[in-house]
């Protein structure tokens, strides 16, 4: 039986899933066009109040921990919070600091990217929904024969992508995970079996290993 699909996903993930940047979605979140959140500890608002669990934050807080030359950057701290469904923001009191924030404690919810991805059209040529066209790959045109049921050259132009901007996964599992995510973004055809991808990620995973 295959497990359920992630409730969310980190905005390394997603980067990998979309072919875009982690910074571009920090762009993105800024500008409003999507919500990013994380998972707080249990803290204390300047009205008393006690929250903690999944909740907004403002993508103008965290941009700092995604750089274009992928280096890593300390912690950045949260001091203020939107509960999820409510319009107001919530600034921390306690602790005093605030919530020192990690990039991969950065999360996009599975609803919030789906929405993303409706409304702009990803993986779809015919464009967002604004008229302006998709920065995702263009679907193949069919050749002589029966077309793949799957585009694998997108999906070796993602590795090679989630290795350019993240460098090597620690294991070979870690990159299946990673790929039956991205495959998972597509609408174009339904995912393929972890078997299959397995497989294909075996290929590529003796060159990269093998790679001086």
């Amino acid at each position: 039986m295959p497990a359920p699909p992630r409730s969310f996903l980190t905005v390394a993930d997603t980067a990998i899933r979309w072919q875009v940047t982690p910074l571009d979605i920090a762009g993105w979140a800024i500008d409003g066009q999507i919500s990013l959140s994380a998972v707080l500890p249990t803290v204390e608002t300047a009205e008393k109040q006690i929250a903690s669990g999944i909740v907004e934050i403002d993508g103008a807080d965290v941009v700092a921990l995604f750089r274009r030359d992928g280096v890593s950057r300390k912690p950045a701290l949260v001091r203020r919070f939107r509960r999820l469904k409510k319009s107001e923001w919530e600034w921390i009191s306690r602790p005093v600091d605030g919530i020192a924030v990690t990039a991969a404690d950065v999360i996009i919810l599975r609803k919030e990217f789906q929405r993303c991805e409706r409304v702009w059209g990803l993986f779809d040529a015919s464009g967002a929904d604004d008229g302006t066209k998709s920065t995702s790959p263009a679907k193949r045109q069919a050749g002589p024969g029966a077309p793949p049921k799957h585009d694998w050259d997108a999906f070796a132009g993602a590795i090679a992508r989630r290795v350019h901007d993240h460098g090597m996964p620690v294991s070979q599992g870690e990159l299946v995970r990673d790929m039956m995510d991205w495959f998972a973004g597509r609408e174009d055809f339904p995912p393929p079996d972890e078997r299959t991808v397995r497989r294909k990620v075996s290929a590529i995973w003796k060159e990269l290993i093998a790679a001086p």
